[in-house]
């Protein structure tokens, strides 16, 4: 299953066992409404089973009485859907039923449709059995009759089950809040988020071992509201897994993650716009009716799911491609649909991991100006990258993280302040080694007369000058501080 989908899917489960558990279901209704429902479409029922019954002992002494089991289930399938929901029994809810919702009753002509479609499919099976029964053996036929209807009542009472996919499919459906006025009914909000939209992300001293092995140790940080926060790290450090216990992907061994105060829960999580390093995109699925439908996961309606889906189409620039597969696509182009679907839900915060790998300079551009855009509106913004000149340019502040631990974290003046200083000399005629001897210098690199040299708080510039002048002329002598490429070998190979 695609990483993304994972907690969509586990979304879906909780609002499934949601709708099966009954006291927390009777918690929508007042009880006393609840009770009396459920009493009367007991009785409807036992009195529709009971019709039915009789109607096949009849069907002993004279056949024609199973015409009128159509009839019946006309009225027996939409009573024991709605008993099944009343008594919090119903099969998987919509999965776009994650916000505030109500039940109401549906009497579309869509639901209305389903019950008489099933109802003209047993007409259409009487009839045949029916007639063949005359046909083949006219002296069996009230045997044959009364057999067809008690096998008909039966199938009757397994129909339900049988297209029980959801309420949408029966007599009820789930709607939003803000959509319905009829005051039978009364919301009750599932257990989800109330803290605010924009809210800093902390990760507080969290720890994660497999086996001897430890891939976390006490690492903490936090991303502030509006904030870009650039984690960097060489291969193995612990990137991907923290962002897979902020997402709730993996457990901690010990820690905690919060957004806003409030500990990451199963809600707080929907808030959450991730993207994944690998692939997390069903490959043989149309982007459009991906991007819909994890949109829809989130708690969208359909219709604003749709209209999500086109507009972060066409702000990354694959409006055209939202009818082709996603395996269709180039990996660049299958990176933009990745952040779409990070996007689509209008999260709180974004988790993105390695969001620029693959991508050609024009996409990145656009990324980018996504990324500075959604930051402006207060949301916090996490992400990790090999392309550190992007993060130097990008980010707020970066956290650089090797073996687990949070080695420096600081905005990008603050790091290149901590670092040694540069001087890079081009002096043709110097020969390799020329600067060994110079108190508080060290030679990083030197090729065809250009020698870089790091310099800490006791090296004299003057004196670094003076020893390239003796070696023959200086063309040039700069003084610069540190990039964070600079830095991160440091801190890598510390």
């Amino acid at each position: 299953m695609p990483e993304s989908n994972l907690i969509d899917r586990y979304q879906a489960h909780r609002t499934r066992r949601f709708l099966q558990n009954e006291e927390t279901f009777r918690h929508w209704l007042p009880n006393w409404r609840t009770r009396r429902r459920r009493r009367m479409l007991v009785i409807a029922l036992g009195v529709l089973f009971a019709t039915m019954v009789a109607i096949g002992i009849a069907c002993l002494f004279n056949p024609l009485f199973a015409v009128a089991w159509p009839v019946l289930t006309l009225l027996f399938l939409p009573t024991w859907s709605s008993l099944q929901v009343v008594s919090g029994r119903q099969g998987d809810a919509p999965r776009h039923a994650l916000d505030e919702w109500e039940i109401q009753q549906r009497n579309d002509a869509r639901s209305v449709g389903l019950s008489v479609t099933q109802s003209l499919v047993f007409i259409v099976a009487i009839f045949l059995i029916f007639t063949s029964s005359v046909q083949w053996n006219v002296e069996r036929l009230p045997y044959s009759g009364g057999l067809l209807a008690l096998t008909a009542m039966l199938i009757g009472a397994c129909t339900p089950a049988m297209f029980s996919r959801g309420p949408i499919q029966t007599r009820i459906r789930l709607i939003p809040k803000s959509s319905t006025s009829d005051p039978y009914f009364r919301s009750a909000p599932l257990d989800r988020w109330e803290g605010p939209m924009s809210a800093t992300l902390t990760i507080d001293g969290i720890s994660k071992r497999y086996g001897d092995v430890v891939a976390l140790d006490n690492l903490s940080f936090e991303v502030r509201p509006g904030e870009i926060f650039g984690f960097v790290g060489s291969n193995g450090a612990g990137k991907t897994t923290t962002m897979r216990i902020a997402l709730g992907v993996l457990g901690a061994d010990s820690g905690e993650v919060r957004l806003g105060g409030k500990p990451v829960d199963l809600d707080v999580r929907r808030t959450i716009g991730y993207m994944p390093e690998e692939r997390g995109l069903y490959p043989k699925m149309k982007v459009g009716a991906q991007l819909s439908y994890l949109a829809e996961l989130h708690g969208l309606s359909k219709a604003d799911a749709h209209a999500a889906t086109e507009r972060w189409t066409e702000r990354l620039g694959i409006a055209e491609r939202v009818k082709d597969t996603v395996d269709s696509l180039s990996l660049g182009n299958q990176q933009r649909v990745q952040l779409a679907a990070a996007l689509v839900h209008d999260p709180a915060v974004l988790v993105l991991d390695e969001p620029f790998s693959g991508l050609d300079p024009v996409a990145v551009d656009v990324m980018s100006d996504v990324l500075v855009e959604k930051a402006r509106t207060g949301v916090p913004v996490i992400f990790s990258s090999h392309q550190l000149d992007l993060v130097e340019r990008l980010c707020d502040r970066v956290g650089i993280i090797s073996r687990g631990s949070m080695r420096e974290i600081g905005t990008v003046d603050e790091l290149r302040g901590k670092g040694d200083g540069r001087i890079e000399v081009f002096a043709p005629d110097a020969p390799v080694g020329w600067a060994h001897h110079l108190i508080g210098v060290t030679t990083l690199s030197h090729l065809d007369g250009r020698t870089l040299l790091s310099v800490d708080g006791t090296a004299d510039d003057q004196q670094i000058l003076h020893a390239a002048l003796k070696t023959g002329p200086v063309h040039e002598f700069t003084l610069r501080r540190p990039s964070l490429t600079d830095l991160f070998r440091e801190v890598v190979a510390a």
